[in-house]
């Protein structure tokens, strides 16, 4: 399985920082009609945001180490 280091940086300069197995520059923001239309990025169950409100998104691939 794949891992990936995530950093979104947010307009109010907000860092988050963290890592996945879900490569994030594939998913499709989803318009929600509930909030208004906005476009949400929903990474997982806990984590989703705002189309508007991302500056700046940066994946790195983790080296995957084989296991002996």
């Amino acid at each position: 399985m794949h891992k990936y280091l995530v950093k979104i940086r947010l307009i109010n300069g907000q860092q988050l920082d963290f890592r996945t197995n879900i490569d994030v520059r594939e998913i499709k923001p989803v318009r929600i009609d509930e909030l208004g239309g906005s476009e949400m990025l929903i990474i997982d169950d806990e984590l989703m945001l705002d189309m508007v409100e991302i500056e700046k998104i940066e994946v790195k691939d983790l080296p995957i180490f084989p296991v002996q």
